[in-house]
């Protein structure tokens, strides 16, 4: 027995779910329902039983769990006030997609690290899964990203789930293309232009509604890093995106363009519980802010 199988099963009690436990400890779901039949095994008892809704503890489950969580919580303090090193303070933000996290992941953690003392945990998550997450305490602050017409949608949403809601940037979308596809005189690309290629776009947000499609071919792929594969290995296509870091492009052979006719706006808010929030997330605009400034667009 050790103190990661008690947090493992502290965290299936928690959330009713061996696969959202495993998703919130970072761990792959089988590892988990295998530690979690090795300690049943060693102390000679069932601990969960399952259910129409995912899973809940057995009688004898409840007893060893109040007790694996007083000793979790006296653990906790002993390290708190003799730790010799003690576990930096921890910040769970979570992002719209990899895009973001590309932005700002690495110069946020050498402030948080260096300067704050801070870790980081990241998730990626859509809008919908983030109000969920912020509700139930399961994150510090989440990034939301919206067409600027749909601000005051997203005014509604944050006062139904009494959140605070700061602004972090805007910019305008633009394309980008394998570098050999830009026209050779132009610092722009015609919109006619993109609407003979093929679009690469994400998934769809529940809560909030992408642009329409500026061509009629277009592959939706899940994830910033599979859409960016996509780029470079399709002849002929183009995704729109928030602004790159040109040391990201240039080692891809990709560029980013401006396209005149584009004018629609994209915003970014930093989305936390209201009232006091934590420590980390008190810091983390102007962190935010720092780290998208630190960049070379």
């Amino acid at each position: 027995m050790n103190l990661s199988q008690l947090r493992y099963i502290t965290e299936v009690q928690k959330t009713g779910s061996i696969t959202r436990a495993a998703q919130n400890l970072y761990m792959g779901q089988p590892n988990m329902s295998k530690a979690i039949k090795e300690l049943e095994g060693e102390i000679g008892i069932r601990l969960f039983r399952r259910t129409a809704k995912g899973v809940e503890p057995t009688e004898a489950g409840q007893l060893f769990l109040r007790r694996a969580a007083k000793i979790l919580e006296q653990v906790d303090a002993l390290q708190q006030l003799y730790g010799a090193d003690r576990a930096a303070p921890l910040l769970r933000l979570s992002s719209p997609d990899g895009e973001s996290l590309l932005s700002i992941a690495a110069p946020l953690c050498a402030q948080l690290e260096n300067d704050h003392g801070f870790s980081l945990m990241i998730k990626e998550q859509t809008a919908e899964e983030t109000f969920h997450a912020l509700s139930c305490e399961e994150l510090d602050a989440g990034i939301i990203r919206i067409n600027a017409e749909q601000e005051p949608q997203l005014t509604r949403l944050v006062k139904k789930h009494e959140l605070a809601a700061y602004p972090l940037r805007e910019y305008q979308p633009l394309p980008v293309l394998r570098a050999e596809n830009a026209p050779s005189k132009s610092p722009f690309i015609p919109t006619a232009r993109l609407k003979q290629m093929i679009e690469l776009s994400g998934r769809a947000d529940a809560l909030f509604s992408p642009g329409e499609a500026l061509s009629n071919r277009r592959i939706t792929a899940q994830g910033f890093l599979s859409r960016i594969e996509l780029l470079c290995a399709l002849p002929n296509a183009f995704m729109l995106n928030a602004p790159l870091p040109n040391a990201f492009l240039r080692k891809r052979s990709l560029i980013q363009l401006p396209a005149p006719e584009l004018h629609g706006k994209t915003k970014e808010f930093v989305l936390s519980k209201k009232g006091a929030p934590s420590k980390a997330a008190e810091q983390l605009l102007p962190l935010l802010e720092a780290a998208l400034n630190m960049q070379d667009y």
